[in-house]
């Protein structure tokens, strides 16, 4: 995240942005479409995320009436996250600034920044998004967006009331805190791996506190509780396995799925042999399947024995070393073959 200086600096106004004309953000902006043109799988949420920074960013009309007017103007005084703006908020008014929490990840406060964290979201998301498939990273990110900057909000406040108040009325944008979220998650999938920052060899679980501690050296003016705290929700996110509530919600979406399609399903009645809408909601759950299968084979194999009896009945009677035929006549032959089929 980042603290534009004097507020008004980089920010975007109502006629559009204040560009600046810096070849070097013009470099980044390259480079990172010849990566994604390279990539043979193109993540899908990814790319989606850093076109919706970059048209947020490029082409704000374009947001008038479906984003809040705060943040497609990028008016950043009043979209910044603030904690002191966000707790006054919920104190006098009992409402949470979202606007504020998900809001200021979304303005960035010049081109270079946003080029710096485009590139950055591409190369983590790229490897977590394969790793974890669209959906759960797609969680992940909405997860660790909340979770970083509501850090920020408690840890500010924490520190106000032990006598610190600059970070309790910083302002700060841009998606960096959610980025330092995902390279903690990606720096944890091979935590033993040697990982390169700047020309030193670092080990991956050490290396996105490395990077916070030189990004804050090289950057002074960049918000260093945005970045801790995005680092912070990621250690909450793989210590305290905050995925594994994805994976129960798919499996609670997954049973009804089920059920629904069960309910869907034409039930038939052997009786009549016409389809039973009415018995489908009385029959219970997923075990009618299994239970309309099992009845089914029963009486297949019924019939097919009572074939078989009747075919190996008709050959004993066809069979003459069966019978006697010189000690009984042709009738009573009959007589008895009526009483077996009628039996």
């Amino acid at each position: 995240m980042y603290r534009p200086r004097g507020i008004g600096g980089g920010m975007r106004r109502v006629g559009g942005r204040r560009q600046n004309a810096n070849f070097y953000a013009l470099y980044l902006a390259l480079n990172i479409i010849q990566n994604i043109t390279q990539l043979k799988h193109k993540p899908p949420v990814t790319l989606a995320l850093i076109a919706l920074n970059s048209c947020i960013h490029y082409f704000p009309d374009f947001f008038h009436g479906i984003l809040p007017y705060h943040i497609a103007v990028g008016n950043i005084r009043k979209v910044c996250l603030k904690p002191s703006e966000i707790v006054v908020a919920f104190n006098r008014h009992n409402r949470i600034d979202f606007t504020r929490i998900f809001g200021s990840a979304l303005v960035h406060a010049d081109d270079i920044h946003l080029m710096y964290n485009m590139g950055s979201l591409l190369s983590k998301g790229l490897s977590l998004e394969n790793h974890l498939g669209s959906l759960r990273f797609l969680y992940a990110v909405l997860c660790l967006w909340g979770m970083s900057h509501s850090l920020m909000v408690f840890i500010s406040y924490a520190l106000l009331c032990i006598g610190y108040d600059a970070p309790f009325y910083s302002c700060s944008v841009g998606f960096s805190g959610v980025i330092f979220a995902l390279k903690y998650l990606n720096c944890q999938l091979s935590p033993e791996q040697q990982t390169r920052i700047m020309n030193f060899n670092v080990v991956s679980k050490y290396a996105t506190w490395v990077e916070l501690i030189l990004i804050q050296i090289i950057v002074p003016n960049a918000s260093f509780l945005g970045h801790l705290s995005g680092i912070l929700a990621g250690v909450f996110w793989v210590h305290f396995k905050l995925d594994k509530v994805y994976t129960k919600i798919n499996r609670l979406f997954f049973r009804f799925g089920r059920l629904f399609q069960s309910f869907r399903r034409p039930r038939y009645t052997y009786q009549r042999g016409t389809a039973n809408t009415d018995n489908r909601a009385n029959n219970g759950g997923g075990n009618d399947r299994d239970e309309d299968s099992e009845v089914a084979e029963a009486i297949q194999r019924s019939l097919l024995d009572q074939e078989r009896e009747i075919a190996h009945n008709d050959e004993n009677i066809l069979d003459p070393s069966w019978v006697d035929l010189s000690s009984q006549s042709q009738n009573e032959l009959r007589r008895r073959r009526l009483n077996r089929f009628d039996g």
